[in-house]
């Protein structure tokens, strides 16, 4: 079944199991080893045309009649478009009937984040389709929306991941102070009651109860460390690797997100150009840290360095 998010990982799509179609003895039409029609064929050649070198992965298939021929034929009916080193799909290109409810009109189709068919609800994978009954109109229709990804749009997709981790350490901290304070709380407000108890500490005064000496042990160095964190500027450096004849570096950087709300539609409102420089001009700051990233997993953090999103895709930590 076709993805009706058309910002797809390329591994996610590559992990989930499809279907091995039977190839048909004496079948002719084929796009990286998977059968299809010949009309989904001509569409993939064209395109090939279009943009070299991208490969073609099982979205959806179908039993279909093809060449007077009265026996059903297992084809592939969308095929989803995407390129190695990109970690999403650039789309999805196909050939069959795409309504809603059957019919016995077939289309050409391409499926894009670019597309927004405002005929069908948002939910539905029609909505980011373009349907033609002309392989030409399909051609140009493909050309425009099956686009390469921007590194400002990978950043973008992929900046809530470390940003929620840089304030997952601002709400440890909170949580490590609250805890000491439990035994003792008598108000759920406790910036005054944590002042308080911080300037009784300074002073000197020894505390009787042993529930309050306990705690005066580590209140103040938990609430320093507190503090530091909620007053720290936290700036993010998003690194892409582009891989060509020379590996190439792209890089872009959002300033303070620990406590800035940064949503996917005014994402670069708050980011700065993208700049590009080649591997050897990398700055020491940045490939430092990305050497200390990549032996980590896909979305793994560490704070105060950054979050490896995958091999060629990084979030630096700065600040």
């Amino acid at each position: 079944m076709l993805n009706n998010n058309p910002v797809y990982e390329v591994k996610e799509m590559l992990s989930e199991s499809t279907k091995v179609l039977p190839v048909e003895d004496g079948w002719r039409f084929f796009v990286d080893g998977i059968p299809v029609s010949r009309e989904l064929h001509d569409f993939v050649e064209g395109f090939n045309k279009i943009h070299k070198g991208v490969k073609y992965h099982l979205a959806e298939s179908k039993k279909l009649h093809f060449e007077n021929d009265d026996k059903l034929v297992p084809l592939a009916k969308s095929l989803y478009v995407y390129r190695d080193n990109v970690p999403f799909i650039y789309g999805a290109i196909g050939y069959g009937d795409y309504s809603l409810t059957k019919s016995d009109t077939k289309s050409y189709m391409v499926f894009s984040r670019k597309i927004s068919n405002d005929k069908y609800n948002k939910h539905n994978a029609q909505h980011r389709m373009s349907l033609t009954i002309n392989l030409n109109t399909a051609l140009k229709n493909a050309s425009k929306c099956i686009a390469p990804y921007t590194s400002a749009e990978i950043a973008k997709y992929y900046f809530k991941f470390p940003q929620d981790k840089v304030r997952d350490v601002v709400y440890e901290a909170k949580h490590n102070l609250g805890k000491i304070i439990e035994p003792v709380r008598s108000s759920a407000e406790t910036s005054t009651f944590v002042d308080e108890m911080i300037y009784l500490i300074d002073s000197g005064v020894e505390f009787k109860n042993q529930a309050f000496m306990e705690m005066a042990k580590e209140l103040k160095d938990k609430a320093n460390v507190l503090r530091e964190l909620q007053n720290r500027k936290v700036g993010l450096t998003f690194v892409s690797f582009k891989h060509g004849t020379n590996v190439s570096v792209e890089m872009l950087d959002v300033e303070n997100v620990n406590n800035q709300p940064i949503y996917e539609h005014n994402f670069l409102n708050y980011a700065s150009n993208i700049t590009t420089c080649s591997m050897e001009n990398l700055p020491e700051a940045i490939s430092s840290r990305v050497a200390v990233l990549n032996i980590l997993s896909d979305k793994q953090y560490v704070e105060r360095v950054g979050m490896k999103i995958d091999d060629n895709t990084f979030w630096v930590e700065r600040g």
